[in-house]
């Protein structure tokens, strides 16, 4: 699901390693954070869900939003 905004992600930066991997996280103090799915500034291109960016999490920007999600136990 994308949105209007490119969305925070809870891992670190880093590069993917070469061989293949199910949701690889990296755990580096104080690293860049990384952001995906692109906004509403971004070229079509960057509008995916496998559009990965980076970002300083100290950063300021409209473009960058997060998603809130309910975890309901009635399911």
């Amino acid at each position: 699901m994308s949105g209007n905004v490119y969305e925070w992600c809870s891992d670190e930066w880093n590069m993917y390693p070469d061989n293949p991997q199910s949701d690889p996280e990296v755990e580096l103090e104080g690293a860049f954070k990384v952001i995906r799915g692109g906004g509403f500034r971004s070229s079509p291109e960057d509008c995916r869900v496998s559009a990965r960016r980076t970002n300083d999490p100290n950063d300021n920007d409209e473009g960058i939003g997060f998603r809130l999600v309910m975890i309901s136990s009635t399911m």
